[in-house]
């Protein structure tokens, strides 16, 4: 689904959902952009993908904790968030205390953008 045709993605009661069934502790960043779309700047979003449910994501997660990521374990403290179109996975690492926004696929993986409103536009 493109954002540029969504309402409000995530509430706060999918994102307290979130933190419970995955254990960990959503990232004040990711919970203010995601309670307050539309977002202002959306010209990267035409092939970009944000997951849009709490069962979504927190199905999503714990697929990549039991299987990995293109080979690599994914740890409980990575955050998978969305894709791109080929391939590409944007996640969050909520052990850091930054909001960097980070890409893995099949060939790299690296930072995204270096806060996560960057990430985001």
């Amino acid at each position: 689904m493109n954002l540029k045709d969504l309402g409000t993605i995530v509430q706060a009661q999918d994102c307290d959902l979130i933190d419970r069934q995955l254990a960990l502790t959503l990232p004040v960043a990711y919970r203010e952009i995601m309670l307050s779309y539309p977002f202002a700047n959306l010209k990267h979003f035409e092939v970009r993908e944000l997951l849009d449910g709490a069962s979504e994501v927190v199905d999503l997660n714990q697929w990549l904790r039991v299987n990995g990521l293109y080979g690599k374990a994914w740890s409980s403290h990575q955050f998978c968030m969305g894709k791109d179109e080929v391939g590409g996975w944007y996640y969050l690492d909520t052990s850091e205390e930054g909001t960097a926004v980070y890409l893995t696929d099949l060939e790299d993986l690296g930072v995204f953008g270096s806060r996560f409103t960057e990430g985001l536009g």
